[in-house]
């Protein structure tokens, strides 16, 4: 190879490497877009399971009142029969 084709060799194969530099930095950009994307639907899933886990707990809890009143009521019953 001559000294003019290395030379040429050089500028092109620095072209082709400033190009994929580029195409790298792109590829860079949409996966911090990517990122940012999957945190918002993070914390939105976080919310729903937290209003989820909360609406749950309150159901949970009158469930719990309901049958203890219903245990209460049978206990009553039961104390009645036993006395007659």
């Amino acid at each position: 190879m001559t000294t003019d084709e290395y030379r040429d060799l050089i500028a092109f194969l620095g072209t082709k490497f400033g190009e994929v530099d580029a195409r790298f930095r792109a590829v860079d950009a949409r996966f911090d877009r990517v990122e940012a994307g999957l945190a918002d639907v993070r914390r939105e899933v976080d919310r729903r399971f937290d209003d989820s886990d909360q609406k749950m707990a309150a159901g949970f809890a009158e469930v719990k009142d309901l049958i203890r009143v219903s245990h209460a009521g049978l206990d009553r019953r039961v104390k009645r029969l036993e006395e007659e």
